[in-house]
């Protein structure tokens, strides 16, 4: 881990690996989009304001399937809440003299890859390695979705429904070498898969929808993690 204060550079060099898997995944996220009617703008327009990978698949199956737009709303609160918590858990490491306003602008760019990068590269997160951090990976999820709306018709179905699987990947592969070396990370994983296995086969929560279970178990893993390996805040 790095213990230096983080720059605006570093943060591009380690967001870089990050940027060629969201490329990849948007690019099939505009084919999807495109194929079920929506332009090359409006798609590109989506992933500029929204940057919420699983949401904006899940808001497209919604919008493609005639939902109201109540369940639409319903779905993407619970299915992008989770940034809520990951928010919290980078507070605990930002840096002292970070801004409100700065602080608003890096709650636009906190993705699954993202937060993971800063929490395990960096001891201090900086407004500047943040940023750096979230450059690429915006750029890269943006010109992926365009292209992938230009040219949809130029890939095959496997090779379409294999690239659908690549952001899934990429978030193991940021995971399992820091919990190889952090006991609190591979704790909470953990404790998140055991917890969300039992919610998912125990009979005794099958009232509870899919997507709940998953917030359960993330919430209940993050508050694991949070009490028996606290973060001194900077």
């Amino acid at each position: 881990m790095n213990y230096a204060q983080p720059t605006y550079l570093t943060g591009l060099k380690h967001g870089l690996p990050t940027a060629l898997g969201y490329f990849v995944v948007a690019f099939t996220f505009g084919m999807i989009a495109h194929l079920g009617g929506l332009s090359s703008f409006y798609a590109l327009l989506i992933s500029m304001t929204s940057l919420t990978s699983a949401g904006q698949f899940a808001g497209l199956n919604i919008m493609f399937a005639g939902g109201t737009m109540t369940e639409l709303t319903i779905a993407m609160i619970v299915i992008n809440s989770r940034y809520s918590l990951m928010a919290t858990a980078m507070s605990q490491k930002l840096a002292k003299g970070t801004t409100f306003l700065q602080k608003a602008l890096m709650s636009l760019f906190i993705t699954d890859e993202n937060f993971a990068v800063a929490m395990v590269e960096v001891e201090t997160i900086t407004w500047q390695y943040y940023m750096g951090v979230a450059t690429l990976p915006y750029m890269g999820w943006a010109s992926g979705t365009l292209l992938g709306a230009m040219v949809d018709n130029l890939l095959s179905s496997p090779m379409q429904n294999a690239a659908s699987i690549a952001l899934y990947c990429m978030f193991i592969a940021l995971f399992i070498p820091p919990a190889k070396e952090q006991v609190a990370i591979r704790q909470v994983i953990i404790v998140t898969i055991i917890l969300g296995v039992c919610l998912y086969y125990f009979p005794l929560f099958t009232f509870i929808s899919t997507g709940y279970k998953i917030m359960i178990a993330a919430i209940l893993g993050a508050i694991y993690g949070a009490v028996r390996h606290p973060q001194e805040v900077v």
